[in-house]
């Protein structure tokens, strides 16, 4: 970034702070070449090179004719040759996986025996389909740790709903076995693929807060923790279509709430990670103390329960208490990202939004 500091002038940080400062009691004013120019040079001045390539970009595609088109395009020109690449590790496992699952279940999908040859075949070509994916959409683009946050968040939190789906809908009782499994595993092929595709169109050219991302699938995996151990050990549920009606409701609305709840806590990832360990530690604390207690106390169904449960509650709020003191996430720019319910008679599902 030091490149792009030395090449803008006392005059041009003067314009600048004129414009920061009277811009709050302006009234709000069309996007135009020169405030998105302005824009990517503030950002370039806040180190926030995701949101300055957004800026510039826009700036060639709505106005490819402006005067500042040459300059933001040689701005832009030099940011990609300074990658925030912090995702790319992730990013490319998750390519592989998706990939490789998917190549080797087609098959399957398509009626055929998965016999060694057959997996051998799908398998290598799963395997070069996601190496290749990820780097021809890694190319032109950097990943960064927040925008794969984001990424493998939709990509899982969509499969986990679409599997509560299939339990509400139980395709076996409309159709015969062999095509209600098709219509099932080809749904979740088109989901595992659909929501990464989309995940990456919606974030590769931004720089979403990692923070917000990570508290999201974190918070979706122990609201689908809590929810099934509470479900099936305490209350018992024995209804597959119940079950999964209470999962689908619960654990959507803890991702919902978690993003309206990160923008107050502001966790960054690796205070999320440490309570994660923490929740998971105390529950393995539990599990193993009830197989202590159970060869003294013949505990029962509900009391092992309640105790591994309880213990993970009190993981996590001690993985709280010790990570007090770290510090938030802070962001270059006030942006928020959002997943907003939609329930209509005709729609039911969720959008998701990135507000500026």
């Amino acid at each position: 970034m030091g490149t792009q500091g030395k090449k803008i002038n006392k005059k041009t940080i003067f314009i600048l702070a004129v414009v920061i400062i009277i811009s709050p009691i302006l009234p709000a004013q069309e996007i135009t070449d020169t405030s998105l120019y302005v824009d990517g040079l503030e950002l370039l001045l806040d180190n926030n090179s995701g949101w300055a390539q957004e800026a510039f970009s826009t700036l060639l595609d709505k106005f490819p004719e402006s005067p500042y088109a040459e300059s933001a395009l040689k701005r832009l020109q030099e940011l990609r040759d300074v990658r925030d690449n912090s995702g790319i590790v992730t990013f490319y496992l998750g390519n592989l996986a998706t990939a490789t699952y998917t190549s080797m279940m087609l098959p399957s999908l398509f009626g055929y025996d998965l016999d060694a040859v057959l997996a051998g075949i799908t398998g290598l070509a799963g395997v070069g389909t996601g190496l290749g994916s990820a780097w021809l959409m890694s190319k032109d683009y950097p990943i960064s740790s927040g925008q794969d946050w984001w990424i493998e968040s939709i990509q899982l939190i969509s499969l986990g709903n679409y599997l509560y789906l299939t339990g509400i809908i139980d395709l076996s009782n409309s159709w015969d076995n062999p095509l209600a499994n098709k219509l099932e595993l080809g749904g979740q092929l088109l989901t595992l693929l659909g929501s990464r595709a989309a995940a990456y169109t919606m974030f590769k050219d931004g720089a979403p807060p990692e923070g917000q991302g990570s508290f999201m699938l974190h918070s979706y995996f122990w609201a689908n923790y809590y929810y099934l151990l509470f479900s099936s050990g305490i209350l018992e549920f024995d209804d597959a279509r119940s079950t999964s009606i209470g999962g689908l409701i619960t654990t959507d609305l803890a991702v919902y709430g978690s993003l309206k709840l990160w923008e107050t806590l502001k966790w960054n990832p690796l205070r999320t990670g440490l309570v994660t360990v923490g929740g998971l530690g105390g529950g393995l604390i539990g599990f193993f103390t009830t197989m202590i207690l159970d060869e003294i106390a013949s505990l029962d169904t509900k009391a092992q329960v309640a105790l591994v449960l309880g213990t993970t509650v009190a993981g996590q709020a001690a993985a709280i208490w010790l990570t007090n003191n770290m510090e938030p996430e802070i962001s270059g720019k006030d942006y928020q990202v959002s997943i907003n319910p939609i329930i209509l008679p005709e729609k039911l599902g969720f959008q998701v939004s990135l507000r500026l």
